[in-house]
């Protein structure tokens, strides 16, 4: 039985709208969509998309320092990339292989999403339905973990 695809707005912090703003932020193309066999995220001009067999984990994290989830960013320690809008709370999506997602050629793979959604348990709980987790595999990925730590 399929579920109704969802719609997930990412959370735009009232104090950062202006700076965003004035970097061409706006909150209209940010949403993260879960279907009945995909996640697409689009914000600013970053895409990706994978299908749910490829989520490993999902977890929510945070608080963020907010420098770390300013809108897309690659992370120079392991390649995850960032779609963030605020620094509250978000959800760490991990990947059993790494997607294209920053860079047009689709050479440069993250292993893990965190995105600054409005509804973060929501996010996780949908996409928790789809995830299977081996038993020679943790159920939080290590991008998820080391976030839980920093928080």
């Amino acid at each position: 039985m399929s579920e109704t695809p969802s719609c997930h707005l990412f959370a735009f912090a009232p104090s950062a709208r202006p700076l965003l703003r004035l970097i061409g932020v706006r909150p209209d193309p940010c949403e993260l969509r879960v279907g009945d066999d995909t996640l697409k995220v689009r914000c600013c001009q970053g895409r990706l998309s994978t299908w749910l067999g490829n989520v490993a984990a999902a977890e929510v994290t945070g608080p963020n320092r907010s420098w770390k989830v300013l809108v897309p960013r690659l992370s120079r320690a392991d390649r995850g990339l960032t779609f963030g809008i605020n620094a509250a709370v978000g959800v760490c999506v991990g990947f059993r292989q790494p997607v294209p997602g920053l860079e047009p050629t689709g050479r440069l793979r993250h292993p893990a999403l965190p995105v600054t959604v409005a509804d973060p348990q929501l996010l996780v709980d949908r996409v928790r339905r789809h995830v299977v987790t081996p038993p020679d595999r943790p159920a939080v990925s290590p991008l998820a973990a080391r976030l839980r730590r920093q928080g």
